[in-house]
């Protein structure tokens, strides 16, 4: 008889819904993300219900404020997205600010992916580049 095995190549490190809010932070150790060599990819949904009067930090990696492999935040008051990296030529490589922001109380699938490789990164609302 032949066994079939799952190999599971990416880490959940959120597996259901949570409600965060403006002061709200959810913060996973080091030790727990796994390791990434040349190429990254995250994935959320997110429904804003209200846009924040400061910068709202999605995800951020790094122990400083400009280690940003990765981050993705909301610009102030218009909930637009903000994606960075850092590289080794720069601590603020990215892009800055696109579209016209979020609407609020609409779900939107988000995904950041990142890669060495190419040399590029890529931000895609709802599967539109």
């Amino acid at each position: 008889k032949m066994r079939k095995f799952i190999v599971k190549e990416w880490a959940e490190l959120i597996s259901g819904p949570i409600t965060l809010n403006e002061r709200s932070q959810l913060v996973f150790k080091h030790a727990d993300l796994p390791t990434v060599n040349d190429e990254l990819s995250v994935t959320l949904r997110l429904k804003l219900h209200s846009h924040a009067s400061s910068w709202a930090i999605i995800f951020h990696k790094g122990t400083e404020r400009f280690d940003r492999t990765p981050l993705l935040e909301l610009v102030p008051k218009k909930s637009s997205l903000h994606a960075r990296f850092t590289g080794n030529w720069t601590n603020d490589a990215g892009i800055y600010d696109f579209g016209n922001g979020l609407l609020l109380d609409k779900w939107y699938h988000l995904a950041y992916t990142l890669s060495d490789s190419e040399k590029r990164l890529d931000i895609y609302i709802d599967g539109e580049w």
